[in-house]
């Protein structure tokens, strides 16, 4: 049973994928505005000034947007390792499958993008994906080795 709902939320987790970059141009830019406005605020609260410049505003948009790109892909690494994981896969095998899927993935998506209007594949967004899918592998292994050596004590 773990197995099955560890494979349907990597499914899953790909339609949200699909989801977003099915938006096309104005649909993603308003999500990031939104977000971005919700940063701004907590900014201004934070730093305690009146505004924040237009350059900053700018900046920021484009941090957040590539933000998304990178948990998108964080969160796909750690789902599809711990899939992997319970269907009986270890060792380096675990971590290049888990890499290597996530990342055909990300190259798939981009190709997408070519399909909506006004979004377009960007190499430099498979490659941030990328950095997102390592990032979540090492969470990944990390909390396995944790987990491991934990149990092991408790023992």
């Amino acid at each position: 049973m773990k197995k099955i709902v560890a494979w349907v939320l990597v499914i899953l987790w790909c339609g949200v994928i699909f989801y977003f970059s099915a938006e096309d141009r104005i649909v993603s830019h308003d999500r990031s505005s939104k977000i971005k406005e919700t940063v701004e605020k907590v900014i201004v609260k934070v730093v305690k000034e009146n505004g924040i410049d237009r350059n900053i505003r700018v900046r920021l948009e484009y941090y957040i947007r590539k933000t998304g790109h990178l948990l998108e892909y964080f969160i796909l690494a750690v789902l599809v390792f711990n899939a992997l994981w319970v269907s009986g896969i270890k060792g380096l095998k675990l971590y290049s499958v888990t890499f290597y899927m996530s990342l055909v993935y990300a190259s798939l998506d981009e190709f997408h993008q070519s399909f909506v209007p006004g979004r377009g594949p960007q190499v430099s967004d498979v490659l941030l994906d990328g950095v997102g899918v390592a990032m979540g592998i090492l969470l990944s292994a990390m909390l396995r080795r944790y987990r491991g050596h934990h149990i092991k004590m408790r023992s």
